[in-house]
């Protein structure tokens, strides 16, 4: 009886941990690229840095 519940204790944290890892991996945004806008006036440049934060580079502000 005890090994019974051992078990399947075991194995539904086996598939917690297994589903947690593939909704994290499948679930991070994509940094990289490039996307055209319109309106633009000139070349805008957005980099992320290690936390995740935008840094935007315009040559105007309208275009930021």
């Amino acid at each position: 009886m005890v090994k019974k519940i051992l078990l399947y204790t075991g194995l539904l944290l086996g598939i917690l941990v297994l589903a947690s890892f593939l909704f994290v991996f499948f679930n991070k945004p994509d940094y990289s690229g490039k996307l055209g806008l319109e309106g633009l006036k000139e070349e805008v440049t957005v980099y992320f840095d290690g936390a995740g934060v935008p840094h935007i580079y315009a040559q105007n502000e309208t275009d930021a």
